[in-house]
């Protein structure tokens, strides 16, 4: 299995936005119900691979989205 990443988010709307720039920009990510052993965030999350965090960061960085990334194998 590959590794994966997820963008953790205080609020929704947050990562509605993150989720359309990703789209936008083709970076390949799923929508997913935040993992229940990270659960501190808004319920929702972003996953994506491992390979993709540094793009993903920046691009909520430039969009004023604060996330939290979250590793997992």
């Amino acid at each position: 299995m590959s590794e994966k990443a997820y963008a953790l988010f205080q609020t929704q709307s947050d990562a509605q936005r993150l989720h359309r720039v990703l789209r936008e920009r083709e970076i390949s990510h799923d929508v997913s119900p935040t993992p229940r052993d990270l659960s501190r965030s808004c319920g929702m999350a972003l996953r994506f691979s491992i390979t993709e965090v540094t793009a993903v960061s920046r691009i909520a960085e430039s969009i004023k989205v604060p996330i939290e990334i979250a590793k997992r194998g």
